[in-house]
């Protein structure tokens, strides 16, 4: 039983979902929470005011969004210490996140696993400059995604708003060229996109590889050439698991736990969906930061 915890959830949330799915999540929640207070944000930035206001106040923060919601929440505990126990209800265009943490994708199964299936384990987050991120940091070929998917298309479409913008930028093949330091190990080169990846999924799809975990201490650097083209446009349209056998012409994939990137232009950098930054940038692990509760398995 938890004495107070706070749920936060987007201003954008449909009348139809507060009024039927939110209310039975909110109804599994009164059996285990002593005191909840619901907070429903107005503004872009508004979700990490609230939670680093009053985010020392409560043992508990229940987010209701998509990735883009846990990553401004985060941003506002990122200071108190400890941080109160985190749970994730999906709610947003592809909730990547919250699959990486095997939280179900129905709400009402996702707030029962949270308080009935789910325990508190420390994950890690990375650090760009002065923000975290959870799922991923991207330049290239994701960030004009993001760039150029309004809020109104991605509450009409979703993640098929997202894969039309992917595959207009799939087809014009943008490079940049870049470098890429982490060790002693420099990589200069040119590619379509660089994707830094903390949690599993991307679009919904599960990143290819195995390797991806969010407590392991590493992030995985996943390094798209021009001749990956056609392989991300498959991944993009996947219905399952998407297997891929490595060739460096196409993607190049390692792990590091801090790197520095840099291009010859400055590249918008894309944090958990939204646009926060430019190159260059300090890429860092923040291990085991944040407390999330994490299901034993993901339905």
């Amino acid at each position: 039983m938890f004495k107070k915890a706070l749920l936060v959830y987007k201003g954008n949330v449909s009348e139809k979902e507060i009024g039927n799915e939110l209310n039975e999540a909110i109804s599994t929640f009164m059996l285990h929470i002593k005191e909840l207070v619901i907070v429903k944000t107005e503004e872009e930035g508004e979700g990490e005011e609230i939670c680093k206001a009053h985010g020392n106040e409560v043992e508990l923060i229940l987010i209701y969004g998509g990735d883009g919601t846990v990553h401004e929440c985060l941003n506002g505990l990122k200071e108190i210490n400890p941080s109160p126990v985190i749970g994730v209800l999906p709610g947003g265009t592809a909730n990547d996140f919250s699959r990486s943490l095997n939280v179900p994708q129905n709400i009402k199964k996702a707030a029962e696993a949270l308080m009935n299936d789910s325990k508190p384990i420390n994950i890690d987050v990375g650090q760009a400059d002065d923000r975290v991120f959870t799922n991923f940091l991207g330049v290239g070929l994701v960030s004009d995604t993001s760039e150029s998917v309004n809020e109104n298309i991605k509450n009409l479409f979703g993640k098929a708003g997202y894969y039309l913008s992917a595959f207009q930028h799939l087809t014009e093949g943008n490079t940049f060229s870049f470098v890429l330091k982490h060790g002693e190990t420099v990589v200069e080169d040119e590619a379509v996109m660089i994707l830094i990846a903390n949690g599993k999924y991307l679009g919904g799809q599960e990143i290819p590889g195995g390797s991806i975990s969010p407590a392991d201490g590493l992030l995985d650097v996943f390094i798209v050439y021009e001749a990956g083209l056609p392989l991300l446009k498959d991944f993009l349209v996947a219905k399952r698991t998407f297997e891929w056998n490595q060739d460096k012409s196409q993607v190049v994939h390692f792990q590091a736990s801090s790197l520095h990137l840099d291009t010859s232009v400055p590249q918008k950098v894309d944090m958990d969906g939204e646009i926060y930054a430019e190159t260059p940038v300090e890429i860092n692990v923040v291990s085991k930061q944040f407390s999330f509760l994490v299901g034993n398995s993901r339905r």
